[in-house]
């Protein structure tokens, strides 16, 4: 019940930054509480919530949690049909990204974001080869959930463009 984590996240993260024990902490309950928002149909909040975080780390070195909100910010906007919004937040991740070494799953949610834009902007074969990187990287690290995940943004994108068996594969 997505409502009932929405809950004991927003209780666990007390509500102002001053609160909460360590940034890390609050930034993180604030990733997973956007989550929890959006899969009950609030975008709205959850980009409010991920833009605070942002705003929070940018300046402060905490480079993974950072990656982490704007990709849940750019697969959120691109969710929405936002591409311009989705390519912005990458565009900013891969500035970030240069400068870390080691990012591991969070590298397949990267291409998963870029799949999404790529097929998007009718480029399937460049969204396809993006998508199988973030399958092998998603599986390679054991991320089950971001994996279907994957699955149901391939199915999203090939039903949207009328491939119905692509879609139901």
């Amino acid at each position: 019940d997505w409502s009932a984590a929405e809950a004991a996240l927003r209780a666990e993260r007390g509500g102002t930054e001053a609160e909460m024990r360590s940034r890390w902490e609050w930034c993180g309950l604030g990733v997973w509480l956007a989550q929890a928002v959006r899969l009950q149909g609030d975008h709205a909040q959850a980009d409010g919530l991920l833009d605070a975080v942002v705003a929070v780390l940018a300046d402060r070195g905490v480079r993974p949690m950072e990656v982490a909100a704007r990709l849940d910010l750019a697969l959120g906007r691109l969710e929405q049909g936002d591409v311009a919004g989705g390519r912005a937040q990458l565009e900013r991740i891969r500035a970030v990204v240069e400068r870390m070494e080691d990012w591991r799953g969070l590298a397949g949610r990267m291409a998963l974001a870029e799949a999404v834009v790529a097929w998007s902007e009718g480029d399937e074969d460049e969204g396809s080869a993006r998508l199988a990187a973030a399958l092998e990287l998603f599986r390679r690290f054991r991320l089950p959930w971001e994996e279907a995940e994957a699955w149901l943004w391939q199915s999203r994108l090939r039903s949207g463009a009328g491939d119905a068996a692509g879609a139901a594969a």
